[in-house]
């Protein structure tokens, strides 16, 4: 029976590391839940990136964070987005700026580059946006679709009405988003199916660990 425990204890020791590994490995995959983009395309003449975005999926919505570039605010229009096909009943909260931005769920053009489903409008005017430097916003969307978002690459497109912040360029116009490749090489992250196979594997790994003390 000593004999026996010691293999077990030295069996189990050796599983010990792959088990720790796997588990750093699932929450790992919890964390790498956001998505960079860039304003990088824009219609009046600017040069280089206005902005950035970033997607970040918390629970079953997705957290969108829109910041200018340095000297450059938002303004009019706002942030416009769309979600992947199959997505329905969204929604927009958590609103930041809430005294400036508000959500929009009717379908506009921002002028260039088509139609964007839903936004967040700003209240202000150019001169407003430039005398406030209105350069970022922050709203939460969610979806009626059952499950939810599960990726935060499922709201992928997005334009911006943008202006100079120097009153003296009156360069003003709309802005569309690509994807930060620097940020994320293959722009994807682990599906939830992928995190559960592995959830499943950890439990199993236990279970088979207790089965066989049980039995010596």
């Amino acid at each position: 029976m000593k004999d026996t425990n010691l293999i077990m204890t030295t069996a189990t020791r050796k599983l010990f590391p792959t088990l720790g590994l796997a588990i750093c490995m699932f929450f790992a995959a919890q964390v790498a839940k956001a998505d960079n983009y860039v304003f990088s395309i824009n219609n009046f003449g600017q040069v280089g990136n206005l902005g950035t975005v970033t997607t970040t999926l918390s629970g079953n919505n997705i957290l969108v964070t829109v910041s200018t570039s340095p000297n450059y605010v938002i303004h009019g229009a706002g942030v416009g987005f769309n979600t992947l096909p199959g997505f329905t009943g969204i929604t927009i909260d958590t609103i930041n700026p809430a005294s400036i931005f508000s959500a929009d769920l009717s379908a506009h053009n921002f002028d260039g580059f088509g139609s964007f489903a839903d936004s967040v409008a700003s209240n202000q005017s150019t001169a407003q946006a430039r005398a406030s430097n209105t350069n970022a916003v922050s709203f939460l969307v969610h979806t009626t679709t059952v499950g939810g978002f599960t990726n935060a690459n499922q709201i992928n497109d997005f334009a911006v009405q943008i202006a100079p912040l120097d009153a003296n360029n009156p360069n003003t116009g709309f802005a569309r988003s690509t994807l930060d490749v620097g940020v994320n090489p293959t722009g994807t992250v682990p599906e939830p199916a992928s995190m559960l196979l592995l959830g499943s594997g950890l439990i199993g790994a236990a279970a088979s660990i207790r089965r066989r003390r049980a039995k010596k």
